[in-house]
């Protein structure tokens, strides 16, 4: 059952939300992805059926759950969760 954008709720976010965070990991993940692909991914412009025109024939799996930590942190506005690196001058 589909539902509108934004109406389901998972630890604050919206569901479309998440999803949006999947598709960019796995265009992310893909094996030399076309730059317009990468492009319409980053607008959410990307039609889910353009995905099967990825190559994911030599992805490493665990690159696209950590492609997903990442973008999911971005989109929760923590990412990089690290300290700020501070250079001596």
């Amino acid at each position: 059952m589909q539902r509108q954008a934004g109406q389901n709720r998972g630890g604050g976010h919206p569901v479309s939300r998440l999803s949006d965070c999947c598709v960019k990991a796995l265009v992310d993940s893909a094996v030399d992805p076309p730059e317009e692909l990468r492009r319409r991914a980053e607008d959410g412009t990307l039609n889910w059926n353009d995905l099967y025109d990825l190559d994911f024939s030599d992805v490493d799996p665990v690159a696209i759950v950590q492609n997903l930590g990442c973008r999911v942190e971005k989109a929760m506005g923590i990412f990089p969760n690290v300290p700020r690196l501070i250079l001596p001058e």
